[in-house]
């Protein structure tokens, strides 16, 4: 959030991607502020700092399958508004940029704002396995280092360029 801090750190870049966000749904839910602020505002300001570097070759940023769901709350509606930001420097200052909609990600390093981690931690505790749904729910989860892969692999690809990619399992 701190704009000096941020143009000293995207001054000498070429490439900028932006993970920072308010991820967890229910932390969303309870602090839509926050999560405005950090998620809308912070990629503003990183966009805006882009803009005045001036030699940017690529931004880009990290949203979410919920961007375009209604499921998603206050982190969807977050993630939605900074496509359209990102969307809109590239059109008014000609700043590229690939946007990446993730789906569900697990990993070794799974902290509790993850739902798999949940999950299962639930299920140890219980022995018990509960999941709140129709059955009909369909969640395809992509491995964190798969994910971290295809990201850095989208850069060294131009068509991937003014574009959104949607990375899921």
């Amino acid at each position: 959030m701190d704009m000096e801090n941020i143009q000293e750190i995207v001054k000498d870049a070429d490439i900028v991607y932006n993970f920072v966000a308010v991820a967890n749904i229910d932390d969303a839910i309870n602090n839509p502020i926050q999560t405005m602020q950090v998620n809308v505002i912070g990629n503003l300001n990183i966009l805006e700092a882009c803009k005045q570097n001036g030699n940017i070759e690529r931004f880009v940023y990290a949203s979410s399958a919920y961007a375009l769901s209604s499921e998603g709350s206050f982190y969807g509606i977050s993630k939605h508004t900074s496509e359209k930001l990102t969307e809109e420097y590239y059109k008014r200052y000609g700043l590229k940029y690939t946007i990446i909609r993730y789906g569900s990600l697990y990993g070794e390093r799974a902290s509790h704002n993850n739902y798999i981690y949940n999950l299962l931690k639930d299920a140890l505790k219980s022995g018990e396995l509960h999941y709140k749904g129709d059955g009909e729910d369909i969640r395809e989860y992509i491995h964190a280092a798969d994910a971290a892969k295809l990201s850095v692999d989208i850069i060294e690809d131009k068509q991937f360029e003014n574009e959104h990619i949607i990375l899921t399992g």
